[in-house]
């Protein structure tokens, strides 16, 4: 008797260590706690470094840490079929992208979650849900997602207001919208990089 194939495919272990360590900071650094602003990212000091770590890791909310987590297990599971390497650059991407972003904008003092950086994620599970062969051909409900997903985050930044979630702090819509340009310009380099193994 065969296994099922979804059985067969690896484990996505890069996000699910993501996960864990995701959850284990929010279960010992509760929000409101001292600890828990001292991994947050915060205007008023932007050289502790560990912040740029912790404050895409650390959430605000049990609703807040949900859906990134199921987003994150989600996105992370097709994107490590094809390349760990890439999950691992997507969050690197992510991270930095949405830390330099932070120092440059001022509507927020402090920031916290994995949201802006899944929108890089989700732009290179995009990517690996490709079908070869022709860029748009056998490929429309993966550009109607990513269109839908800009939509999204420019109806959030427009409002400044979530559509789906309801979250202890504010939506951060540019920070999606910064999310899912640096996952473009990845998903741009990693083809590029990869142009002459495709078929």
């Amino acid at each position: 008797m065969s296994s099922s194939p979804f059985l067969k495919k690896q484990l996505p272990w890069v996000s699910l260590c993501v996960a864990a360590l995701m959850s284990l900071i929010y279960l010992l650094v509760p929000f409101g706690s001292p600890l828990f602003d001292s991994l947050s990212l915060r205007q008023s000091e932007p050289f502790q470094v560990i912040t740029w770590l912790t404050g895409n890791l650390s959430h605000s909310d049990g609703n807040h840490l949900f859906w990134n987590l199921a987003a994150l297990l989600l996105l992370g599971f097709f994107i490590e079929q094809e390349s760990r390497w890439l999950m691992l650059c997507a969050l690197l991407v992510g991270f930095v992208a949405i830390d330099i972003w932070f120092f440059i904008q001022t509507r927020f003092q402090q920031y916290v979650g994995l949201s802006g950086a899944l929108n890089t994620i989700l732009v290179c599970a995009l990517y690996t849900l490709r079908k070869p062969g022709h860029w748009l051909r056998g490929n429309e409900i993966l550009w109607l997602v990513l269109l839908l997903a800009f939509a999204k985050n420019g109806y959030e930044y427009a409002t400044h207001s979530a559509l789906f979630s309801n979250t202890r702090w504010p939506t951060t819509p540019s920070f999606h919208i910064v999310g899912m340009l640096a996952g473009c310009g990845l998903v741009c380099l990693w083809w590029r990089l990869r142009f002459g193994k495709e078929n």
